[in-house]
């Protein structure tokens, strides 16, 4: 009869202390306690820029119709706010409407330089009124871009003679 040998592992399993768990995690507190500020700065940015490039979108969109179509496009504020959205509509037809945006950031707040509550454009896409322009502000940082819209019905952003965006208190 053979003898069996029993044979032992020598080697010790392998695995994290609690120690060294406990140390990763406070390194990962810490960075994200330095990164969280420069998420949130990220996030009120994009934000701001997401509403300048639907509101010019819109403004670019209601002009082409007119043009398109031979006929006067109007952009209407929604509920006389823009900061609550806009509605593209044919001309003065109170109930049609070709395209309905809506700003849902509250973060956000849109105004025109006159109270006007609406933008047309005419079959050639000139805008009325003439020369406006827009502030989209945030009110996080308490400051906003300028959209410019001239008679043409042209919308550009506000810029320095360096091409650099230029900020407008809110």
């Amino acid at each position: 009869m053979q003898s069996q040998k029993v044979i032992y592992l020598t080697t010790r399993a392998r695995g994290y202390t609690l120690i060294e768990l406990m140390i990763v995690l406070a390194i990962a507190a810490i960075l994200l306690a330095l990164g969280a500020p420069s998420i949130r700065g990220v996030l009120n940015h994009n934000a701001e820029a997401s509403a300048v490039n639907v509101l010019i979108s819109g403004i670019a969109s209601a002009r082409t119709y007119a043009v398109t179509h031979k006929r006067q496009v109007v952009l209407e504020s929604r509920e006389g706010d823009w900061s609550k959205g806009f509605y593209i509509k044919p001309g003065s037809i109170v109930n049609e409407s070709i395209s309905d945006t809506a700003f849902e950031d509250s973060r956000i707040t849109i105004s025109s330089d006159a109270p006007f509550t609406f933008l047309a454009f005419d079959r050639l896409g000139r805008a009325t009124p003439a020369n406006s322009t827009f502030t989209v502000c945030n009110e996080n940082i308490q400051q906003g871009v300028e959209i410019d819209v001239n008679i043409f019905g042209k919308a550009h952003i506000a810029r320095d003679a360096n091409g650099n965006l230029i900020r407008v208190a809110c």
